[in-house]
């Protein structure tokens, strides 16, 4: 399994594509159990309960990919772009800034 780390996501245009193809709410279903102890002895019941949630960045940020057609154009209105990154810090002795930081890619195949 791969672990996403997003440098950079244009909220505002996620959040306005992900309205078009998914409702604003996801739901997920939660076990409910009720346990009681009575004169005719100890009772179980199970019971699942659908509580709403907001959906993640992830999850709007996977569905818009499956959903948007794919283009390697430069006119494309999504792009997800995996890459091989590595953070690169340089230290510098004068000057205002201290360190820089960038991020060296290299396109995944």
């Amino acid at each position: 399994m791969d672990i996403a780390d997003y440098l950079y996501v244009d909220r505002g245009r996620m959040d306005s594509y992900f309205e078009q193809v998914a409702g604003p709410v996801k739901y997920d279903k939660v076990p409910i159990w009720k346990v009681a102890l009575g004169l005719g002895g100890p009772s179980a019941e199970s019971t699942q309960q659908r509580v709403g949630r907001p959906f993640t960045e992830h999850e709007k940020l996977s569905r818009l990919a499956a959903v948007l057609p794919k283009s390697g154009s430069d006119e494309a209105l999504f792009r997800l772009v995996s890459a091989w990154g590595v953070r690169v810090t340089l230290s510098v002795e004068n000057g205002p800034i201290k360190q820089i930081a960038f991020w060296m890619c290299r396109k995944r195949d």
